[in-house]
């Protein structure tokens, strides 16, 4: 992709000729038909032929599409059923059993359903994965979801993720509920899965289930028991651990050992090399560097990922080479208060990466959202 994509929602995972079929695409302006089978991100309009493609639209599109952020890993008829989509604008209903992120307001009809909200959102997202960065209204049982602006009953500024009821007492916390949680969460990070008592053994610390008092400031989730070095579990931890855990959030899918290999991990406090005050998750081996790890990162970081939101899928050097990786904070070549994921190597521009940039960038993609899967110039 050469230069020129400002202010543009972009996703590249291949050559872009004309009718860019079975490519990760991300369009600024018109297109026509012709993308099947393809990742795709569309900013401008957008006629009818996306089918068993994932897209995200940031303009109008026909048939129910209109003004929204879509990406569609199914057929796309009227609604969206089955389907991976994202909304930057409105909606109209018929998005139900679907993977969605809404950046505007959205109207009823996305049950079951995983969302994304950035604006305001009416009622209708039961039993869905929902992410909130605006205000919202009721109606988000049995939902996960993520608050990150005002909300109702009981989640004002607050990132929150809910799949079952939730009561009052989850202000200013970043929490994930899949069942009913009672009082008691107060600015935790918290995951649940299963019943949660005292000491969190066997159990997925997410909401899945119900969940007692006991688990304040601390953020936890468990799939395994909990011996000195929580092996098989998926954990995360605000508290201190042993050596490397400490005031950190972590989700553990392996066994943990000096360095968290094979394991999925998020950390919001310190941590060996570079992962201090930061939310990250490894799906990979952990040494100096976080290679081959699923990874986020809210914190500083070495090499450039500084106040950084960060996931990484491969190894991460001092460049971010073949990983995962989402920025919304500063880095080293052009990537500034940027969000960015990144799924291959970064040198100087991110070449082969899935990035997503909210801030500047070098050659032309400053202010826009972006994700590459092919070699940007």
């Amino acid at each position: 992709m050469q230069a020129g994509l400002r202010s543009a929602h972009v996703v590249v995972d291949g050559g872009m000729q004309a009718g860019l079929r079975s490519a990760h695409v991300v369009v600024d302006g018109g297109m026509q038909a012709g993308l099947r089978s393809a990742h795709m991100v569309f900013d401008g309009g957008m006629q009818a032929g996306l089918r068993s493609a994932h897209v995200v639209v940031d303009g109008g599109m026909q048939a129910g599409l209109r003004s929204a952020h879509v990406v569609v890993d199914g057929g796309m008829q009227a609604g969206l059923r089955s389907a991976h989509v994202v909304f930057d604008g409105g909606m109209q209903a018929g998005l139900r059993s679907a993977h969605v992120v809404v950046d505007g307001g959205m109207q009823a009809g996305l049950r079951s359903a995983h969302v994304v909200v950035d604006g305001g959102m009416q009622a209708g997202l039961r039993s869905a994965h929902v992410v909130f960065d605006g205000g919202m209204q009721a109606g988000l049982r049995s939902a996960h979801v993520v608050v990150d602006g005002g909300m109702q009953a009981g989640l004002r500024s607050a990132l929150v993720v809910c799949d079952g009821g939730m009561q009052a007492g989850l202000r200013s916390a970043h929490m994930v509920f899949d069942g009913g949680m009672q009082a008691g969460l107060r600015s935790a990070h918290m995951v649940f899965d299963g019943g949660m008592q005292a000491g969190l053994r066997s159990a997925h610390v997410v909401c899945d289930g119900g969940m007692q008092a006991g688990l304040r400031s601390a953020h936890v989730v468990f799939d395994g028991g909990e011996q000195t070095e929580v092996r098989s579990a998926h954990v995360v931890v605000d508290g201190g651990e042993q050596g490397q855990l400490r005031s950190a959030h972590v989700v553990f899918d392996g066994g943990m050992q000096a360095g968290l290999r094979s394991a999925h991990v998020v950390f919001d406090g310190g941590m060996q090399a570079g992962l201090r005050s930061a939310h990250v998750v490894f799906d990979g081996g952990m040494q100096a560097g976080l290679r081959s790890a699923h990874v986020v990162f809210d914190g500083g970081m070495q090499a450039g990922l500084r106040s950084a939101h960060v996931v990484f899928d491969g190894g991460m050097q001092a460049g971010f080479r073949s990983a995962h990786v989402v920025v919304d904070g500063g880095m080293q070549a052009g990537l500034r208060s940027a969000h960015v994921v990144v799924d291959g190597g970064e040198q100087g521009q991110l070449r082969s990466a899935h990035v997503v940039f909210d801030g500047g960038m070098q050659a032309g993609l400053r202010s826009a959202h972006v994700v590459f899967d092919c070699g940007e110039q």
